[in-house]
């Protein structure tokens, strides 16, 4: 997982990203591999949708990953938890996006 992950998602329930955004990216991690001594064969990064289509999901998701949403409580953070509630309900979902990258090195 990438630091720019589902930034949509902290925005939206207000809670601000704990990490640089450019903190670990691919070109990051490769640079690390290869200064220590690894030679990069492959390496590629993807920033893929991610639809929400009931408010219990995203606060499933706020829970799953406490390193990217510290603090997440749902009573403290229930007027957002509303608002993407009726956005949700309005338009059908709410859609973040995921950072993945992968690596394959050898030494």
């Amino acid at each position: 997982m990438g630091s720019r992950n589902q930034p949509e998602l902290n925005e939206a329930v207000g809670i601000p990203s704990p990490a640089d955004p450019d903190g670990w990216t691919l070109d990051v991690a490769v640079e690390a591999l290869e200064g220590a001594g690894l030679r990069v064969t492959t390496a590629r990064e993807e920033t893929s949708p991610y639809t929400f289509h009931d408010v219990g999901a995203v606060i499933f998701q706020l829970r799953a990953i406490p390193w990217q949403f510290p603090g997440f409580d749902p009573s403290a953070h229930e007027p957002a938890l509303r608002r993407l509630d009726r956005r949700i309900k309005s338009t059908g979902g709410f859609t973040a996006h995921d950072h993945r990258f992968l690596i394959e090195a050898r030494a």
